[in-house]
């Protein structure tokens, strides 16, 4: 029989590209999303599809309506996405984004621990919490030092995977998304998202500083990775603790120049940039290790960075 799997954030981008992914393997998803209904295009799609269910509930506020939905329909696995979203948003509102990212992940996880039924849970990360990646640091296991508020909120409910884990005998697991693009439900001021559709509209691009390097992983790559969590986590044994994460990277540095020369070629138009004074929240220099996805999860990357630029601006071009 198929896992049940809840979804919080479904109407984002990674979260509503999961959801696809989950119903065409014949899982049954329960979404959560407490964005109003005329934001949920990215998940109108399955709206019909009989293994899916939305719910449009503030998973910070209404624990009640979570903890029902949750304990009524029998929840294998929480993959938990309901969060805020971006480093920009951290540094706008620092504390609104620890009580979204920390508080609302350990509520979740506290409903996953009160469940009749053994709950695991899925805690969608990001790269952020390593902070800045040097070249001399690729070659061993980072440690965790983040430079920005966002980064630090992450970290900290991270912690909590793991304390749940090892303090009330759970399953947990969290994995680390960098830069992932690709998707038309992408925030339209996003570097990839914006630098393509401006120099395909002949739009001058801002870049602050210039010096970064990234690690970006399309979205299609990035829910077949989600996909290969699930399936490790649901293979664990209910009685035993566990925790383990992941980085969902490709291990391929690209930097901003490289980006912006790929997206003149692939659209044969030249950029026309405007400099910008760097900003004191962005990480200049990741890239990420994959070998332990590829080893644990089965998990490699299929999709390189040109390809993926590419398949974005067709997405770019049907959309205007």
């Amino acid at each position: 029989m198929s896992m049940k799997i809840v979804v919080t954030g479904d109407a984002g981008l990674i979260g509503s590209a999961l959801v696809g992914s989950l119903l065409k393997q014949g899982y049954h998803v329960y979404g959560i999303d407490s964005k109003p209904h005329d934001q949920l295009g990215p998940i109108e799609p399955f709206r019909k599809h009989r293994y899916y269910k939305h719910y449009t509930v503030d998973t910070v506020r209404d624990i009640e309506k979570m903890e029902e939905i949750i304990y009524q329909h029998d929840i294998d696995i929480i993959v938990h996405f309901a969060c805020t979203s971006r480093v920009i948003f951290g540094y706008m509102d620092p504390v609104a984004t620890v009580r979204t990212n920390v508080l609302n992940t350990t509520q979740m996880l506290n409903i996953a621990r009160k469940s009749p039924k053994n709950v695991k849970f899925i805690f969608g990360s990001s790269r952020e919490v390593y902070g800045e990646v040097t070249k001399d640091m690729e070659t061993k296991r980072y440690t965790f030092n983040p430079t920005n508020i966002y980064g630090v909120s992450k970290y900290a409910a991270e912690m909590m995977c793991r304390l749940f884990a090892s303090n009330y005998n759970m399953q947990t697991m969290v994995l680390r998304f960098s830069n992932v693009y690709g998707s038309k439900f992408d925030h339209a001021d996003r570097v990839i998202p914006i630098f393509a559709y401006n120099i395909m509209n002949d739009i001058p691009i801002e870049i602050h500083g210039g010096t970064q390097n990234f690690d970006p992983v399309h979205i299609d790559d990035t829910a077949a990775f989600i996909i290969k969590a699930i399936e490790h986590l649901g293979k664990q044994d209910n009685d035993k603790p566990y925790f383990d994460d992941f980085d969902c990277v490709r291990g391929q540095r690209v930097s901003l120049p490289e980006l912006i020369q790929i997206i003149e070629k692939i659209t044969k138009k030249k950029a026309k940039t405007v400099k910008k004074p760097a900003r004191a929240y962005d990480v200049n220099n990741f890239v990420g290790d994959p070998k332990k996805a590829e080893k644990v999860l089965g998990f490699k990357s299929q999709i390189d960075i040109e390809t993926g630029i590419k398949r974005y601006l067709e997405v770019l071009k049907k959309e205007t």
